[in-house]
């Protein structure tokens, strides 16, 4: 499914699992770090050589961006692929989210909630279901960096926001970086 009312729908042509997500319970979204930029990581998704990808990119500034339909297996942490969304976040390693960021993150799990009724909690291993991050997957979802301790600290603050948001308070927005 194309999330249009949340995200701009920029489709990647290569390196992800058509339907590979259908008939799997979603967990819940797993945040990344790009280690560059937003259109860098796009066009790296779109490389035949990459054997990568993402479900959605999240730029410093404005809305969030969807490369791979949440029906389809994004290539983004390795044995968690078959049951996270996965979002890559526009920044560098040690970076913290911006506000708008935040605030993207809160509401594609407010769409999480509502449409594939993943619970709005943090998650902190493979097993969990919520908002997760890369590195909880350990060795076995690759990248034990990933994607650096101040955006894990943040999560908390995203989930506040997406509370929130589905209380009513439609203003709400996470903005403590």
């Amino acid at each position: 499914m194309w999330v249009t009312d949340i995200a701009v729908k920029r489709p990647i042509a290569h390196n992800f699992g058509k339907g590979g997500l259908k008939g799997h319970t979603i967990q819940g979204a797993v945040l990344h770090i790009q280690q560059g930029t937003e259109n860098g990581t796009w066009s790296w998704f779109n490389n035949p050589d990459a054997k990568a990808s993402a479900h959605f990119g999240n730029p410093k500034t404005g809305k969030l961006e969807q490369f791979v339909d949440t029906d389809d297996k994004a290539w983004a942490q390795k044995a968690g692929n078959d049951n996270w969304l996965s979002v890559e976040n526009e920044g560098q390693p040690g970076d913290a989210l911006t506000a708008s960021q935040m605030e993207n993150i809160a509401r594609l799990m407010v769409w999480m909630n509502q449409t594939l009724g993943v619970p709005i909690q943090l998650a902190n291993g493979a097993s969990d279901s919520g908002l997760g991050y890369h590195s909880m997957g350990g060795t076995a979802w690759g990248h034990p960096q990933c994607p650096g301790a101040p955006i894990i600290q943040q999560r908390a603050a995203i989930i506040a926001a997406a509370q929130q948001i589905l209380s009513g308070n439609a203003g709400a927005a996470a903005t403590t970086p």
